[in-house]
């Protein structure tokens, strides 16, 4: 696992989690400005309604005592003047007749008004609603992305310790080969020193066949142990030729953790 990488995916899940508290900050802040909006336009259609129908009643309150006002006028007129009763009772007819249409206009009007704020109120609701629905999907596609970002932090959890494990039998093969390798050349060299001896001994009629730096090294690299270098893309630009001597290297490109098998 190169260091470089690992830093890579490991600012990239930071980025992710940074995204994720800015989103959901985004979403209280609209929830609360949407709450605010909606509490602040339905008091304002109640006040409105409020004032309304007082003004209405006042009117027909007014109207109702100009009414009795006028009652009682008409019956203070006829008990003083009996005589003139039939030209005061037409106009007092007429006057009735007046202040009745006005009451039935107010009225009228005011059920009107009724009605208005009455659908006003119904379509601020189911605005309301379509909002808080959408705030909710919006909600819901929040925690699947938070589902699907937590599923993928495991895998990557999962892949790098499976690749710390493989390093670390990387490392202890590595170890044991050079370990190996030492007591091969040290016992090459006490071989080679004790073929030299009894070459001596023996007398120049008596050569042997003893192995030469040159052989022995083939025969070195032929016992060098093989590692597979397993990675993505990342490990293309590797020039293996250039790593250590004390093994042999093949390069695999893998992209998932059954293709490392």
């Amino acid at each position: 696992m190169n260091q470089n990488q690992a830093t890579k995916v490991m600012n990239g899940l930071q980025h992710n989690l940074d995204l994720k508290k800015m989103l959901e900050r985004m979403e209280n802040f609209f929830v609360l400005a949407l709450d605010k909006i909606c509490t602040k336009q339905s008091e304002l259609f109640s006040a409105k309604m409020k004032t309304m129908e007082d003004s209405y009643i006042n009117h027909i309150k007014e109207n109702d005592n100009k009414l009795a006002k006028v009652l009682e006028s008409v019956s203070k007129i006829q008990s003083a003047k009996s005589d003139s009763t039939n030209a005061c009772d037409q106009k007092i007819f007429n006057k009735l007749n007046t202040l009745e249409h006005e009451n039935s206009d107010l009225k009228m009007s005011l059920q009107q008004v009724k009605h208005t704020t009455e659908l006003d109120k119904f379509q601020l609701q189911s605005k309301l609603d379509q909002q808080t629905s959408q705030s909710e999907l919006q909600k819901v596609n929040h925690n699947k992305s938070q589902k699907q970002l937590e599923f993928e932090i495991m895998k990557f959890n999962k892949l790098e310790t499976t690749i710390h494990e493989k390093d670390d039998k990387l490392k202890t093969l590595v170890s044991s080969c050079n370990e190996l390798k030492s007591k091969l050349e040290e016992k090459d060299d006490e071989l080679y020193s004790l073929k030299q001896h009894a070459c001596r001994d023996d007398g120049a009629a008596q050569f042997q066949d003893v192995p030469s730096r040159n052989r022995r090294s083939a025969q070195n690299n032929t016992d060098k142990p093989h590692v597979i270098l397993i990675g993505t893309s990342n490990t293309e630009r590797i020039d293996v030729s250039k790593l250590s001597s004390k093994f042999t290297m093949e390069k695999r490109i893998a992209y998932t953790l059954p293709d490392t098998e």
